[in-house]
């Protein structure tokens, strides 16, 4: 009866251990396979992880640790962190305070989750890559994993670690995350934003349209006066064949 239970216990022990390596190598092919594919789920935007890079950039301007951001908090965070001139960070200060003299989180993240940044898409996102940070050999990367507008908080902050996907370091990765922040908390400047863009080829489409009118009406005048003019010639010009055929007629008669 002993032998038969040392049996049983024996074969139940490695039955056990065979199910737990049978699980343990499925959990690890399972994160390799996923570690190799870096798959766009890999690096989906996070609600939270956003929220807080918010929270930090936040606590970046925030010197006093009040909750509030000032004016003054502003644009001393534009000199000294962005390394951008006296008017540069009056102006960024004037954009990000609104009408409002002191920002919140809570401010903050509603600022950040209605601009127009939020929404990038990722060939807007590659846009902003290369024409301002000159970063364009980073361009496969950020295609390869989806990296769109709400990326950008995770970039600023490095929020868990996030630059480490892309490889980015010193110069490069300082270069990014600054300019990360500057968008997030900024936005573009009127001369990169694409609704300026936009708004100049509108205008330029309805002065090109209001001159062929103009130009089209003022021929179509042009026209009409050479024609009513010829007209008059012609009629003249029957006159004085009649005045000739009178005075033909009255030679004639003299004879």
């Amino acid at each position: 009866m002993s032998l038969k239970m040392n049996i049983i216990s024996i074969c139940t022990v490695g039955l056990t251990v065979c199910v737990a390596m049978v699980i343990m190598t499925t959990w690890t092919t399972t994160l390799t396979a996923v570690n190799e594919n870096h798959t766009i789920e890999e690096l989906a935007p996070n609600v939270t992880l956003e929220l807080i890079a918010i929270q930090e950039l936040h606590s970046y301007i925030d010197d006093d640790k009040d909750g509030q951001v000032d004016y003054k908090e502003s644009e001393e965070f534009v000199r000294e962190e962005l390394h951008q001139t006296q008017s540069q960070s009056g102006d960024k200060s004037e954009t990000f305070h609104r009408e409002e003299k002191l920002v919140s989180i809570d401010e903050l993240w509603n600022i950040w989750t209605t601009s127009k940044v939020h929404n990038w898409t990722c060939d807007e996102v590659i846009n902003w890559l290369v024409g301002v940070v000159d970063l364009p050999d980073r361009v496969p990367l950020f295609r390869k994993y989806h990296i769109t507008g709400r990326f950008l908080p995770l970039i600023a902050t490095n929020q868990d670690q996030f630059l480490n996907h892309f490889d980015i370091k010193g110069h490069q990765r300082s270069k990014l995350q600054i300019k990360a922040m500057d968008v997030v908390l900024f936005g573009l400047p009127p001369s990169l934003d694409n609704s300026w863009k936009d708004i100049v080829v509108t205008m330029s489409v309805i002065v090109c349209i209001i001159g062929l009118t103009y130009a089209w009406k003022k021929q179509h005048s042009a026209h009409c006066k050479i024609d009513k003019f010829l007209e008059e010639i012609r009629i003249y010009e029957r006159e004085l064949n009649n005045l000739k055929s009178k005075l033909n007629e009255a030679q004639d008669s003299t004879d």
